[in-house]
């Protein structure tokens, strides 16, 4: 027999469907922009318009500052405040003295907001290893160029066990490797560190457990979500330790204190 399609029952008058031409599009409205080439959405930015993606943002920020409050006592900051707060960490954890005999080696840095507070505020010998190359926000290069001060280091490199040969840095120099939302280069930090007998700590983001099908914690299980390859971290050293950081996103410190 032949296949005879059967259409879709027509749709109520009392539940018009609305069509992409009156529509607006949720692109526009979360962020301002859109990238895409002819969208069919609307786009009118209206006084309305304005004030609706305001309090679309607001509302968002607050669900997720909501969802970290439990974690601790006093207020806690807002994502963009990361860098700034994981350096104040840093610096009262490990302390100012000790970080000042050495280099704070800061692993898959980006644009390099963690060296920069570290660097420029903190006044800690700070080395940037990043394969994309640096790139300063505008308010960081007017602060440079007013106090005149030097930049981190920055190695466009991998970091991985060959780093320090190829990038002639002295491990015995090294002081904390830190990684601040570091991507796929999480458990590189992790193990490279632990290789050489260095300590570390880093505040995971994205898992990419299909770039890794290998990782398996110690019950046999594949770590494919957050909570999972934090634990998948934790279970590479007994002496590694984990506490959450006062900002909203994604947290958890895993690090290892002492050689």
């Amino acid at each position: 027999l032949a296949f005879t399609p059967v259409p879709p029952a027509t749709v109520s008058t009392t539940k018009r469907k609305v069509s992409s031409a009156e529509a607006l599009c949720k692109f526009f409205v979360n962020t301002g922009r859109c990238d895409a080439v002819n969208c069919a959405y609307k786009h009118t930015d209206s006084s309305d318009l304005k004030q609706a993606r305001a309090e679309f943002v607001r509302e968002r920020k607050d669900r997720r500052l909501l969802v970290h409050e439990e974690n601790f006592d006093s207020p806690i900051e807002s994502a963009s405040k990361r860098a700034e707060v994981l350096s104040n960490w840093i610096v009262e954890t490990y302390g100012a003295e000790y970080l000042a005999g050495g280099t704070v080696l800061d692993v898959a840095g980006g644009r390099g907001d963690l060296a920069f507070e570290l660097a420029i505020k903190k006044g800690i010998n700070c080395v940037v290893v990043d394969p994309r190359p640096a790139k300063l926000k505008r308010w960081q290069a007017k602060l440079v160029k007013k106090k005149e001060v030097k930049l981190p280091e920055h190695h466009q490199l991998y970091f991985d066990q060959q780093f320090f040969s190829s990038s002639k840095v002295d491990p015995d120099s090294i002081r904390l490797v830190v990684g601040l939302h570091p991507d796929e280069a999480t458990e590189s930090i992790v193990d490279t560190a632990l290789s050489a007998g260095l300590p570390c700590c880093v505040v995971p983001c994205c898992v990419f457990s299909a770039l890794s099908p290998q990782r398996r914690l110690k019950n046999g299980c594949a770590p494919i979500n957050y909570e999972d390859f934090c634990s998948y971290l934790c279970e590479k050293s007994e002496r590694i330790m984990t506490c959450h950081l006062p900002f909203a996103g994604k947290n958890k410190e895993i690090g290892r204190a002492s050689c």
